[in-house]
């Protein structure tokens, strides 16, 4: 009986020797994985791995400690903290830096944007396939499945775009403030793609892509990237460009010869070294992904603000990266600075002096040429005001984006008037007086027959399936240059139609929108015309 008591005794002071160790170790470190827990006490006790591992399940067991069950963090670890504790997101990213980097880079990356950040960033800064995947790299879906049941994020998704939000204090944002966040990242969204057409042809005129003609994160649907290897990025190309090498550029003629190209591109903040990491990431897997011989990827960053440190680990990873304004002038600072305006033309005052300024911007950078792309965001802000006076009670929704049967087509803005009710299809080209607009055919983009053949249609077909009205569908295209001989001939015939509106006609070139300008007293937005796109 005696040695009984005394057994009992001495594992009851073990114990709790144990038991005061480990809540001294997670009183001073917050929380800890279950593999550093039980290496703490094998080294303070000198007990066997097995028996630490029992020594902590007790613990947790008797609710003196508390485990992350059923969430694990790196290598299938639960975490481990107090019990009067909880995973707050100081914490999960404490335990996350070294043991899920993706998870990590996450919520830097929110705490950087005002605690909201887009699914495809996400995708892009976790290095999550597009679909499920068999390798062991990390999907975002799980991810943020796990924040969610953490109570750090939650996911709006609005105007079918999905937005990551931090929790305030465990509860969801009030509707206006959330509206206001995603509003404004929204926008940055906007400015990070807007320039994309412009990059791609600056990066073929210095021979460092082959083409224009690249998939890459368009303007109207900045939550949609080029996709390649399952993966999402700004945009991707090839190159000939082999420097010293056996294989010459003219021999490089098929894609396995050439160098993959893949772009970054961050122009609304700076560029975080989240975005970094995420980045390397998605190249190893795509070098890692070819089974035989060897895949040559040349990574591209292009920035408007970048930290010494952030280059410093750009350079040593032998990465090429270019400061926007290297490319374009450091006149376009001020350029990205006004551009959110554009974004939200709904929103703005005087849109025709922003739209001035802003063309003054480019045409003294002498830039005019390589931001055609950009000239053409500001032609269509600049028309915001005529349509809006035209369509005075109706619904005006600028780079709507239309999907029917797998095909998708941009308009740059759709009205929903209500007397006469029509739905009216704009289209908008930004040219030089000189610029003529070829007729083309439903898959020549830029054409007449692009819009009228191709876009058109497919509107018709989406708003008599998605709409409760039953809506006449109208279109109008509306451009500084003018039309071929032969494409007057079409639009005639267009014209005999019935897709003229009932305030314009189907379309207006150069002159015919000066005199529409003009008529309306849009009298400052026909000289910009005339001054900027000649």
């Amino acid at each position: 009986m005696k040695n009984k008591v005394i057994k009992g005794s001495v594992t009851s002071l073990v114990s709790d020797a144990y038991n005061k160790f480990l809540v001294s170790i997670l009183a001073e470190r917050l929380c800890e994985s279950g593999s550093v827990l039980k290496d703490l006490l094998t080294s303070q006790f000198n007990i066997t791995p097995d028996n630490a591992r029992k020594v902590i399940s007790r613990a947790s067991n008797s609710k003196l400690i508390k485990s992350s069950d059923p969430f694990t963090f790196g290598k299938g670890q639960f975490i481990y903290l107090l019990a009067d504790k909880d995973l707050d997101v100081e914490k999960v990213k404490s335990i996350c830096k070294d043991n899920r980097p993706p998870i990590f880079r996450l919520l830097k990356a929110l705490d950087e944007n005002n605690g909201i950040i887009s699914y495809y960033e996400a995708l892009k800064i976790t290095a999550s396939p597009l679909e499920p995947s068999t390798t062991k790299v990390s999907n975002l879906d799980d991810i943020t499945n796990l924040l969610r049941k953490l109570d750090i994020i939650y996911i709006r998704t609005v105007d079918e775009v999905k937005y990551l939000l931090y929790l305030k204090e465990g509860n969801q944002h009030t509707d206006d403030h959330e509206s206001a966040l995603i509003t404004d990242h929204r926008s940055k969204m906007y400015i990070d793609s807007s320039m994309l057409p412009d990059i791609l042809r600056w990066l073929a005129k210095c021979n460092m892509i082959t083409t224009t003609q690249s998939p890459y994160r368009n303007r109207n649907s900045p939550s949609i990237g080029a996709k390649l290897n399952n993966l999402v990025w700004d945009a991707t190309s090839f190159t000939r460009a082999t420097g010293i090498n056996p294989i010459v550029g003219s021999k490089a003629d098929s894609k396995e010869k050439q160098t993959l190209v893949v772009l970054d591109v961050v122009l609304s903040s700076e560029y975080l070294e989240a975005y970094l990491d995420g980045f390397y990431n998605r190249i190893q897997i795509v070098l890692n992904s070819t089974k035989q011989g060897t895949r040559k990827v040349m990574p591209v960053i292009i920035y408007s603000e970048c930290s010494e440190a952030v280059q410093g680990r750009i350079r040593k990873l032998g990465f090429i990266s270019y400061d926007i304004g290297s490319i374009f002038g450091t006149k376009i600072y001020q350029v990205l600075k006004t551009l959110k305006k554009v974004k939200n033309v709904q929103l703005m005052e005087n849109v025709d002096k922003t739209v001035e300024n802003l063309l003054s911007i480019i045409k003294d950078s002498g830039q005019e040429d390589s931001l055609r792309t950009l000239k053409g965001l500001l032609f269509e802000a600049l028309l915001f005001p005529l349509l809006k006076t035209l369509y005075p009670n109706s619904i005006i929704e600028p780079n709507k984006k239309l999907t029917v049967d797998g095909k998708t087509r941009e308009f740059d803005y759709i009205i929903k008037a209500s007397n006469p009710v029509e739905i009216v299809l704009i289209e908008l080209k930004g040219y030089s007086a000189s610029a003529a607009i070829p007729v083309g055919d439903h898959e020549t983009k830029d054409t007449l027959g692009y819009f009228f053949r191709g876009s058109v249609p497919l509107a018709q077909k989406y708003f008599k399936k998605n709409s409760l009205f039953d809506y006449n569908i109208r279109a109008a295209f509306l451009t500084s240059g003018t039309f071929w001989k032969d494409g007057r001939e079409f639009l005639k015939h267009i014209g005999s139609g019935k897709l003229q509106s009932s305030v314009l006609g189907v379309s207006y070139d150069r002159e015919d929108l000066i005199t529409l300008l003009k008529k309306y007293e849009f009298k400052r937005a026909a000289r910009i015309i005339d001054d900027f796109f000649c």
